[in-house]
């Protein structure tokens, strides 16, 4: 996926994964800084479905050198955090 810093819309496919396949889909990004964090708006048109998905993406780096990336899908508890640790 590709991310503009400066709150412009940028059009990209981004992977879907459902439980039987992985595939590329349209997407609509749109990403802002704020503070120490890169906030992202992220509209997701699925294949076969008439409604557009709504993600809302946070990436921060911890001073200890944590990478984390957490997604909530607007209107659903749905939300996950992934953690990245530089290996050394």
């Amino acid at each position: 996926m590709e991310y503009g810093l400066n709150g412009q819309l940028v059009k990209t496919p981004t992977v879907l994964a459902t439980r039987s396949r992985v595939e590329a889909v349209p997407a609509e990004v749109t990403s802002k800084w704020h503070e120490n964090k890169l906030v992202s708006t992220i509209d997701v048109l699925v294949p076969g479905e008439s409604d557009t998905r709504h993600y809302i993406e946070t990436i921060s780096i911890s001073a200890e050198g944590i990478l984390a990336v957490r997604i909530q899908r607007v209107g659903s508890s749905d939300s996950r955090t992934l953690f990245y640790k530089k290996s050394k």
